[in-house]
């Protein structure tokens, strides 16, 4: 549904353009009404083989532990870990951090370099989810939340909660 104010908008920018450029977007625009079109046809856009994987930028190179593994396997992801530490990395990243508490602590405690954790969107849907239907108290599960995260290892969490987060704990929540 159209305004009354985009309809002002639209008169302000048409009358605006030059004689010239009126007369096409008018001829171009009839021409659309009556089923044909000026110009070359469209195409469909088809989708690009790749024969081989693109190369890595230096920076995704240097980028954490980013493939996915078998979440119920902690050994493979230890040793995911520290042949990601052989290769380069400067960090290494756990993800679904919440789920993954023990994955945290593990890494943790085999190396020296940051850990990070992602709490995923899920994790913030679920939490988010639960306290608008009052089942729990929101701002004190974020904060749980993340101190468990946090106990368990992490250096830094990435979080949909950080703006949350931020202020519930500028306002004096208790970790």
């Amino acid at each position: 549904m159209t305004t009354i104010a985009q309809t002002r908008d639209l008169a302000e920018r048409l009358a605006g353009l030059s004689p010239a450029k009126r007369a096409l977007l008018e001829q171009r625009l009839g021409a659309r009404a009556r089923g044909s079109s000026e110009g070359p046809p469209d195409r469909p856009i088809v989708p690009r083989i790749l024969r081989a994987r693109a190369p890595l930028s230096y920076p995704q190179q240097r980028l954490w532990l980013l493939h996915q593994m078998d979440p119920a396997n902690a050994r493979e992801a230890v040793r995911e870990v520290l042949a990601d530490i052989e290769e380069g990395a400067d960090a290494v990243m756990v993800k679904p951090a919440g789920p993954c508490l023990d994955i945290i602590t593990l890494v943790r405690k085999v190396t020296d370099y940051p850990v990070a954790a992602y709490q995923v969107s899920g994790e913030y849907a679920m939490i988010r989810a639960a306290a608008d239907r009052g089942w729990i108290n929101g701002d004190r599960v974020i904060i749980e939340s993340l101190l468990g995260i946090r106990r368990a290892g992490a250096d830094f969490i990435l979080t949909y909660f950080a703006v949350d987060a931020a202020r519930l704990l500028n306002a004096g929540a208790k970790p």
